[in-house]
């Protein structure tokens, strides 16, 4: 059985045996999943939202700094802080990803509308990137950084997307 404790805005995944910690720093859900990212193991895990049953791992030792983690249509969404990339990867074990996006500065949160259009948030740039369903970044939303919010127009937009 998987045990779950918070501290200090954290999630730690513990196992049965408790012989190996991992830190969890972001997951998503929906209806069918949670997937959450082990950054120190670099997997993400995913579960069965129903009853929180862990499912399987999927293997990202070739994503630099994993970040932002997004559920979309029997798939995953995942950032690369520092790699600048944005990858989408099927609810399986493989760890090739589907498609990945490339040439975005410092992406993080993740989000998407109804059209399956993708929104990438920017740690380093007041930059909104936008990414079509295929994986090509179509847009870049550029903001400013008054007071630690980014303001696209007049509507201020507090977080991530």
């Amino acid at each position: 059985m998987a045990h779950y404790r918070i501290h200090q805005h954290k999630a730690y995944y513990h196992t049965e045996s408790h012989d190996a910690v991992s830190q969890i720093t972001h997951l998503s859900a929906d209806r069918n999943y949670i997937a959450s990212i082990d950054y120190v193991h670099k997997v993400l895990k995913i579960f069965k939202s129903t009853n929180a049953e862990h499912m399987f791992d999927i293997d990202m030792t070739d994503m630099g700094d994993l970040f932002g983690v997004h559920l979309i249509r029997e798939a995953v969404l995942i950032t690369d802080l520092h790699g600048g990339k944005l990858s989408k990867y099927a609810l399986s074990t493989s760890p090739q990803p589907i498609w990945t996006c490339t040439g975005l500065q410092h992406p993080t949160g993740i989000s998407t509308d109804e059209s399956g259009n993708i929104y990438v948030t920017s740690t380093s740039a007041p930059t909104i990137y936008v990414v079509t369903p295929e994986g090509k970044k179509s847009d870049e939303v550029e903001g400013q950084y008054p007071n630690n919010h980014t303001y696209l127009g007049r509507e201020p937009c507090y977080g991530m997307l």
